[in-house]
């Protein structure tokens, strides 16, 4: 016999039933949590939300498909409480996922918790998918599974190594290959030769890498090893110009802040022609979703120096994160919106010196600093944040502290 948590017995005898297996047992039943090894090997497939912890997945051997998915929080404005809602889990740990060994299917949807995941022991892993989990930092074993035929993964932060052209050999089979955007100057960065040799392969047939980078639209944008490598090398250069990699974080910060300020215009003539297309098609038809979903991208801004908001500070994170600074795409609308509702803005939150601040660079002026790291507090009298930025701790804007900086650099 095995015993299981409350939380993991209510779903697989959910699941037991489904199948035409039911035990006839009331959750009051002091035996409810205890199953027979026959029941335990019929669950291969588990859907989880609303969960607390992962504890004892590890006893279900045959278990070949898992997805653990939430609410997406980030487009969340009306008042919620994350940590009592039903439809956002609350799992701190995830280290049970490596023992499940005969996983094939792995999916994570909208988790802000996950902060790392090995996959190393999942030999028998086909698909991975992992959506919207923006503190998810480090996701080791990427490189070492070989039967991988779908991969999407995007709106994370993964920055730990990756070896790259073992990961594209790995999955030379994959139908469906994409990567976070985000991940891309980690894959790079120790072999200057790296992005032309991922964009050959990519010419050649060899591989089906794509990257996508998480937009409000249409949830990502899906770039291509060709617009990664031009991005990555334009970055790589501009770093180099100003000498970015010599300086403090927080003249880092701020170049990148004027950098992306005074040199990407908005990009109000597609916008308004998205607008059109709206109106008369009663939504953006499928045909223009693709051209329409550029603009928000760091490539636009970079190479086209136009985008919307979006693109303004995708750019911004993008740079930063080359430059090992964290950071976050924080989804917002202003104040005085029609429809405070609806989240049609994006401004970024980063991290200096172990506190956050709030940064928007489309609403700036060029050669000003009106919002420019601002405290949660001060940020939110002109942005309403969603459901996640509220949640997170008040952090203090101290001016002794900025001021210092400024007076130092000056």
């Amino acid at each position: 016999m095995i015993a299981l948590s409350m939380e993991l017995s209510l779903e697989v005898d959910k699941i037991l039933n489904y199948m035409g297996f039911p035990r006839e047992k009331a959750a009051a039943d002091e035996n409810y949590c205890v199953f027979n090894i026959e029941e335990i090997e019929k669950v291969d497939k588990l859907e989880i939300e609303n969960f607390t912890t992962l504890d004892g997945i590890e006893k279900l051997p045959n278990l070949k498909n898992l997805e653990i998915f939430s609410i997406p929080y980030q487009k969340i404005t009306y008042d919620v409480d994350l940590e009592t809602n039903w439809k956002v889990n609350k799992i701190k740990d995830f280290s049970a996922i490596e023992n499940l060994k005969k996983l094939e299917t792995l999916s994570i949807k909208n988790d802000f918790n996950i902060k790392e995941l090995n996959i190393e022991n999942l030999k028998n892993l086909k698909k991975l998918n992992i959506e919207n989990s923006p503190h998810l930092e480090k996701l080791e074993g990427l490189d070492k599974i070989t039967k991988l035929e779908e991969v999407f993964i995007y709106g994370t932060n993964i920055s730990n190594e990756i070896d790259i052209l073992r990961y594209i050999e790995n999955t030379f089979q994959a139908e469906k290959n994409v990567l976070d955007v985000n991940m891309y100057p980690k894959l790079v960065e120790k072999d200057e030769k790296l992005p032309k040799s991922i964009d050959e392969l990519q010419t050649l047939g060899l591989t089906r890498l794509r990257f996508a980078e998480q937009i409000g639209m249409l949830d990502y944008a899906i770039l291509s090893t060709y617009n990664l490598k031009d991005l990555y090398t334009w970055s790589r250069r501009t770093i180099k110009r100003k000498k970015l990699d010599e300086t403090d974080d927080f003249s880092k910060i701020k170049s990148i802040y004027d950098l992306v300020v005074n040199n990407v215009e908005f990009a109000d003539e597609k916008l308004k022609e998205r607008y059109r297309l709206y109106k008369a098609y009663n939504g953006i038809p499928s045909f223009a979703k693709r051209n329409f979903a550029m603009i928000h991208t760091s490539y636009s801004a970079a190479m086209f120096k136009n985008s919307n908001c979006e693109g303004y500070v995708n750019l911004m994170k993008f740079m930063l994160n080359m430059l090992n600074i964290k950071s976050h795409n924080v989804h917002c609308t202003s104040v005085t919106a029609e429809d405070t509702t609806v989240l049609n803005h994006s401004s970024i939150r980063i991290n200096l010196d172990d506190k956050w601040f709030y940064f928007d660079p489309s609403w700036e002026k060029k050669g000003e600093h009106k919002y420019f790291m601002k405290s949660k507090k001060d940020f939110m009298e002109t942005h309403i944040l969603n459901a996640l930025e509220r949640e997170i701790g008040d952090f203090e804007y101290e001016n002794e502290f900025y001021n210092n900086r400024n007076i130092r650099k000056k």
